[in-house]
């Protein structure tokens, strides 16, 4: 585009099983963060109701089976050799998710129906009065919670769910395909990438049960793109597949594509129009008293985006993008079917429009920014497990790249949040600093903090106020050997829930460049996590030794 890029991202990973985070530019739709071992967004308030419950005296163990076993064998007053234990484990197993299935209905009442019905074994021996909310807006939804009784509703859908957005991105990439150039350059050569990590953990639910295991992590893209600079059009696809030894509830995929066309007009002026497409099948775990309960969710992301670049002259120019995205996410599933799929997580439609004001003078570029975000969430939950919500965000930018590669940017502005119903509206500060800084003897300092409302990455029906330093110290031993190591710090409030998360962490990796196109890579990362209404503590070291490739 006509702009240049003011500020660049230089994160140091929280998440052992992603790795350090390279520069990317910031998109309106992310994938669903796993929760402390329950589903994400309903995992505060659920978490909250069974802490105090101890359901049954099951050990934290994902494996069933097992557990069956050896419970028969100590029937039987021997460990396994008792023949009639070993005739029958599988009815003995399916006695066993009876009770459980039993268990949790007289625990939750969660009976699903297609409309509100009061659950007759609950509702007699116990108050039909609501509990008490904090908020009393959040009362609206579709799943009515009492003192130990849940009904289920149909949830309201999203209104839209063929967006004109859509439609009018498909469009315009349609155009500037036929626009741009019909025949690919020389040496376009589609660009292929793969890594594939061995990966041991202390923590593979990313919970306060400390659970050891292996998991392999598999990852790959394939780049294409045709024509020249001035017109040109590119296709992308990636997918990644994790796969646990032990823990075979948490193994998740994700398969990605999109299409993107850009052409450049005379006088100045410059289009772009993208659209993708993301499927992701994600495994978690559902924590209840001791008891563990694997499930898997499928969402579906369709998003178009278009730019539109002008160059005012006097080296100053300006950025228009609108962005529309669709969020679809199935009902839940839940291992060994003991509870019926249930609707757990909201449909979103994100409708974003930002412009972009800058003007370079030599090694500096200053400028402005102003965007506006509206979700539109299907209503599902009572308390609602998220809701809609109006986001406006303006600041001022300012950066600079020296000729030895040196490079500092600042953004600082303010945001200004509205929930739905006016349940929550207020105006903080938003900031971003980084900077890069080579050193003496080959090493580099990179670093980064910002502040801001974090609306996809939340376990708060509403958005968290999301505040993160990270700081990163690389060195080039040798040409083809590279060491680094980096810290980083996090607190998130949740708005709504008032739960206070605190993470910190530090990494060390090494990097040998076997070939041009083989690298090998060994990590090491450590991280803890606190909630305080949860009063959770979780402590992970996950190790991995991988090979990355580009072909």
């Amino acid at each position: 585009m006509v702009v240049p890029v003011l500020m660049t991202n230089c994160q140091v990973s929280e998440n052992p099983k992603i790795g350090p985070l390279a520069a990317h530019a910031t998109t309106i739709s992310t994938q669903m963060a796993k929760v402390a071992g329950r589903p994400a967004r309903c995992a505060t308030w659920l978490a909250i109701r069974v802490k105090t419950f101890s359901i049954m005296q099951v050990p934290r163990t994902v494996d069933a089976q097992a557990f069956a076993k050896k419970q028969a064998a100590a029937r039987s007053g021997s460990h396994g050799t008792n023949l009639h234990a070993r005739a029958q484990p599988q009815s003995d197993t399916r006695r066993r998710r009876r009770r459980a299935k039993k268990h949790l209905i007289r625990l939750f009442a969660i009976v699903p129906v297609q409309a509100r019905k009061p659950v007759p074994s609950a509702s007699r021996r116990f108050t039909s009065k609501p509990l008490p909310l904090r908020h009393p807006r959040m009362a609206e939804g579709a799943l009515t919670i009492r003192a130990r009784s849940m009904t289920i509703e149909t949830p309201r859908p999203v209104t839209r769910y063929l967006s004109p957005g859509l439609f009018g991105g498909a469009a315009c990439l349609g155009l500037l395909l036929v626009s741009a150039e019909a025949k690919a350059d020389p040496g376009t050569d589609p660009k292929i990438t793969g890594s594939i990590e061995q990966h041991w953990t202390t923590n593979a639910l990313d919970s306060d049960r400390a659970v050891t295991d292996w998991y392999t992590l598999l990852r790959g893209s394939i780049d294409q793109q045709w024509g020249d600079a001035d017109a040109n059009a590119r296709i992308h696809a990636d997918f990644e597949a994790s796969r646990y030894d032990r823990a075979s509830i948490e193994d998740d995929r994700s398969l990605a594509l999109s299409a993107e066309a850009f052409r450049r007009l005379e006088a100045g002026l410059e289009l772009r129009g993208t659209l993708s497409y993301r499927v992701l099948s994600t495994g978690d775990d559902l924590g209840i008293g001791p008891l563990i309960i694997g499930t898997r969710e499928l969402k579906q992301i369709f998003s178009a985006q278009g730019q539109f670049g002008v160059d005012l002259g006097n080296a100053t120019s300006l950025t228009i993008e609108a962005t529309e995205s669709i969020e679809k996410v199935g009902d839940t599933h839940f291992q060994d079917d003991l509870i019926s799929p249930t609707k757990l997580h909201a449909d979103r439609i994100l409708s974003q429009v930002a412009a972009r004001l800058t003007r370079t003078v030599g090694e500096y570029a200053f400028g402005g920014s102003t965007s506006a975000l509206l979700a539109s969430v299907e209503r599902v939950g009572f308390p609602p497990l998220q809701l809609s919500f109006f986001q406006y965000t303006a600041q001022a930018e300012a950066a600079f790249k020296g000729k030895d590669g040196s490079s500092f940017g600042l953004a600082l502005g303010a945001q200004y949040l509205r929930g739905a119903d006016g349940i929550y509206e207020r105006v903080l500060p938003a900031w971003q600093a980084n900077f890069v800084k080579p050193l003496p003897k080959g090493f580099e300092l990179r670093g980064t903090c910002f502040g801001r409302y974090e609306t996809s990455d939340t376990d708060d029906p509403l958005a968290s106020w999301l505040r993160r330093a990270e700081l990163e110290l690389g060195l080039k031993l040798r040409e083809n050997l590279a060491v680094g190591t980096g810290i980083f710090a996090q607190l998130k409030d949740n708005l709504l829930l008032e739960n206070v998360e605190r993470s910190k962490g530090v990494y060390a990796e090494a990097t040998w460049g076997a070939t041009r196109s083989l690298n090998i890579v060994f990590r090491v990362d450590y991280a803890q996590k606190e909630k305080t209404i949860l009063d959770e503590h979780e402590s992970t070291v996950d190790a991995f030794v991988g090979v990355r490739t580009n072909i």
